[in-house]
């Protein structure tokens, strides 16, 4: 029931957002289970904003599938997350660009893996250093962060890992201006 609540409160959150660019990212992670017995963990894989398919306003939400081995098994790993910058900066990292080239962003998501070694169902926090390099190298922006994943009934007790992201412009999209309103022309 939280799980929906967050997902249908972040969803919303997406949807009053504006912006015109659309993200997709690539990203490698790795890391370990909090047992120090068990194997490392990493995952490659991507993730795409939903309006790229669909008709709505996503700037801060993004869904991703991944590849990833945990515990010496391979499996893949499908997650829903929310981009919130902050530090000195609010709301969406869309507001942030204009004016800074390093940011910081909270990534709350909720996954599920396939697979074995673990895991299932999982919630997850990433902290992650946000720089835009497309004023230097006309390219994209990329991301370091630090990512811990909660599952729901794992025989795995959450494993900590540190990300590297690649954020790319995949499309643009541009919102036109409000129309204005007509004068009053009644006397």
């Amino acid at each position: 029931m939280r799980s929906a609540l967050l997902f249908v409160t972040l969803l919303g959150y997406a949807g009053i957002c504006r912006g015109e660019e659309l993200d997709g990212s690539l990203h490698f992670t790795g890391g370990t289970n909090k047992n120090p017995n068990s194997a490392p963990a990493f995952s490659a894989g991507l993730h795409l904003d939903p309006a790229l398919f669909f008709p709505i306003k996503s700037q801060i939400f993004d869904a991703g599938l991944s590849y990833d081995r945990v515990q010496s098994h391979s499996g893949f790993s499908l997650d829903f997350r929310a981009k919130v910058a902050f530090f000195r900066c609010y709301g969406s990292e869309y507001k942030c660009e204009a004016r800074k080239k390093f940011w910081l962003t909270a990534v709350p998501s909720l996954g599920k893996r396939w697979g074995d070694g673990g895991l299932g169902g999982y919630a997850a926090t990433q902290l992650q250093a946000v720089f835009d390099l497309r004023h230097e190298l006309a390219c994209c922006k990329f991301a370091i962060g630090v990512q811990h994943r909660f599952p729901f009934n794992s025989s795995l007790h959450g494993d900590n890992a540190v990300v590297l992201e690649l954020r790319v412009p995949v499309m643009f999209r541009d919102h036109a201006p409000p129309h204005p309103r007509p004068p009053n022309t009644t006397p």
